[in-house]
């Protein structure tokens, strides 16, 4: 790779000050550089261009110039690093790496997704677009449906073209199928710690149907009802036997009653 070549060239002449003002014939630094005197002009005319040193020669064979750098080595692969690592060039990003592994990790670390804030562990992932607000009833990019069920839980969910629990671990309805019940898993709790009850799922659900979107998907249903902390009891207008199916939709997503942007997990 062409670029890590010239870093790897210049790194040989600011090792031989680290960094500091040095006086050097053109000879001297095609040694170091393991290449010819007319193609070290071309380097320092190059580099000097893009700002990484200044060269100031003296007229004559032999005379010694003074070399002046402004950025480190280091700083020059950090900048290689993250241009491949935006452009996607994972290969050409590893050959950068040939560090010491405490050297690499200083350098890795502003660009690791793991970070820590406010004593926890945070984990930042970049993405190429601003990201919609994580709202169940608007959502419509598919990064985002993806992240909403990885925070958000409905009494059901897919796996496949299966209908399974989420935070309703079964169901069950009556002979006319207007009448279901939906038992929640025990000990449920919001991502804040606090326990889930029923009652809540079921102004959630309410709400939901309030909405244009909700009310045609839940259009069949006429009254939502918690008997229990662990049950939900859902009254129908006509028999609807894909009830589960529409509950397992993102609309049906439920976020914390206080809190939209808090949502919960059943666990596997």
């Amino acid at each position: 790779m062409r670029e890590l070549h010239r870093v790897n060239q210049f790194q040989r002449l600011w090792q031989l000050s680290q960094g500091e003002p040095q006086r050097l014939s053109v000879a001297a630094m095609a040694q170091h550089c393991f290449c010819s005197e007319r193609h070290v002009r071309t380097l320092l005319r190059q580099w000097q261009d893009a700002g990484w040193l200044h060269w100031r020669g003296e007229a004559g064979r032999g005379k010694q110039g003074e070399l002046t750098f402004q950025v480190s080595p280091d700083q020059l692969r950090q900048q290689l690093l993250t241009q491949q690592l935006a452009a996607g060039e994972a290969v050409q990003a590893l050959q950068v790496l040939d560090l010491h592994p405490e050297r690499l990790v200083k350098m890795l670390r502003p660009l690791m997704g793991g970070q820590w804030q406010n004593q926890a562990p945070v984990l930042r992932i970049p993405y190429y677009r601003a990201m919609e607000p994580l709202r169940p009833l608007s959502l419509t990019g598919r990064a985002e449906q993806h992240l909403l069920r990885q925070i958000f839980s409905g009494l059901t969910r897919f796996r496949g073209n299966d209908v399974e629990g989420d935070l309703a671990h079964h169901w069950q309805h009556d002979g006319s199928g207007k009448e279901w019940y939906f038992w929640l898993r025990p000990q449920l709790s919001w991502h804040n710690d606090e326990p889930i009850h029923a009652a809540q799922l079921a102004t959630q659900l309410q709400q939901i149907m309030q909405t244009v979107r909700g009310g045609r998907l839940l259009a069949s249903i006429e009254r939502i009802e918690a008997p229990h902390p662990l049950a939900l009891r859902i009254q129908l207008r006509q028999s609807d036997y894909w009830l589960p199916q529409r509950l397992a939709h993102q609309f049906c997503l439920l976020p914390h009653p206080d809190s939209p942007e808090t949502g919960c997990a059943p666990g596997n």
